[in-house]
């Protein structure tokens, strides 16, 4: 990954040298640079800014640092000496902006390799490929970071860069809606996420029209931990029309979310919530589009071309959030990889969909299956 970084003019540093004499840069003798977490700094740090001292060294010379007193002691300068002094920092990053900084762009990233730790800058920072190191621990199980976008919040009008997760286990035969409508906001799925699946509470659910079965959220639900780390956010809510997905990811994005997306009948353009599924859109962008153009219908994503290198691919029909307008269908992932319209009241495998809140912190882990994203 090609990084950016801004190099800063250096200022005075004061030292102790041979002599305990203080001096410095305005000489002619000696160079002196500080870095922090690699960036050249503007100034010597104060032990109060949240940084540890991590290594100095001098072309012509040696230098030791001492933590206690904070103080950088050099000594047996030549005139042409370089000195460089690195501190890293201490505190945690918080996880949007550590995520961020994986951007790569879409030359850089030919195959499925080359994608694993890298995010994208396709309408929004985004994981491609087939199997991402994008794997976190949440809710004390596993979870994939589907990217890192600029969400509007439950007000309708603040505007933040948030991580969005989808749960890595699907909870299995649950309706869309089981009142045979494509409404997200009158979907009886949607008040069991923000309400049962939220508060860890078991409750009856819906896998078919006036079918039931006991669901057991108080095993799978969101911890209280867990559930304070998850923004009230404003999702999307518009689709395609009742025909046919034939259409690319780029046209259903905007469809989604501007004014020629069209709203089911008695639905709206919008809803509120901390728990909802991904969208049409999120399922389309998944794939390295090195793997699968772009012009590529998303009702002819197949297993072989698209789904097989999509790593929201799960092998089986699941839902996404996209209603199909004119009709009561919703669009749902099927067997082969494709998107296509179904029924919101059959049985398929629901991926809960969150939205983490911006100061939730990166504390460890590379994102892979075995060690994945630690966060706090």
């Amino acid at each position: 990954m090609k990084k950016k970084i801004i190099v800063f003019l250096l200022i005075a540093i004061v030292l102790f040298i041979n002599n305990k004499e203080q001096f410095n840069n305005n000489s002619n003798k000696y160079q002196i640079k500080t870095y922090i977490d690699g960036k050249l700094a503007m100034e010597l740090p104060k032990s109060s800014d949240g940084v540890k001292f991590k290594k100095a060294l001098c072309t012509n010379g040696t230098a030791t640092f001492d933590s206690s007193s904070w103080r950088l002691e050099v000594k047996d300068l030549t005139k042409d000496a370089i000195c460089t002094i690195e501190f890293e920092n201490s505190t945690e990053k918080n996880f949007n902006e550590f995520l961020k900084g994986k951007q790569c762009t879409a030359e850089e990233i030919k195959t499925d390799e080359g994608a694993k730790d890298c995010l994208v800058n396709e309408n929004g920072y985004r994981y491609e490929g087939s199997d991402p190191n994008n794997y976190v621990m949440f809710n004390n199980e596993l979870w994939r970071v589907i990217g890192v976008f600029n969400t509007t919040l439950s007000d309708g009008l603040t505007k933040q860069d948030l991580v969005k997760l989808i749960r890595y286990e699907p909870i299995s035969g649950l309706a869309w809606n089981a009142n045979m409508k494509n409404t997200w906001n009158d979907s009886p799925l949607k008040s069991k996420l923000n309400n049962e699946y939220l508060n860890s509470q078991d409750s009856l659910c819906n896998i078919g029209k006036e079918i039931t079965r006991n669901c057991k959220f108080s095993a799978i639900g969101i911890k209280q931990g867990a559930k304070e780390k998850i923004e009230n956010v404003t999702w999307n809510l518009k689709g395609y029309n009742k025909y046919t997905c034939d259409i690319t990811v780029d046209v259903m994005y905007n469809n989604e979310r501007l004014l020629n997306g069209l709203i089911p009948e008695g639905g709206s353009a919008t809803g509120t919530g901390k728990v909802g599924l991904m969208y049409a859109s999120d399922y389309g962008y998944a794939v390295l589009a090195n793997s699968c153009n772009r012009t590529i219908n998303l009702n002819s994503y197949s297993k072989q071309e698209c789904g097989g290198n999509n790593w929201l691919y799960k092998d089986g029909n699941t839902y996404t959030l996209a209603p199909l307008a004119g009709s009561s269908n919703v669009t749902g992932i099927g067997f082969d990889g494709s998107l296509a319209q179904t029924s919101s009241h059959v049985s398929f495998d629901i991926l809960p969909t969150i939205y983490l809140k911006s100061n939730v912190k990166y504390m460890s882990g590379t994102g892979t299956y075995f060690n994945p994203f630690i966060i706090n």
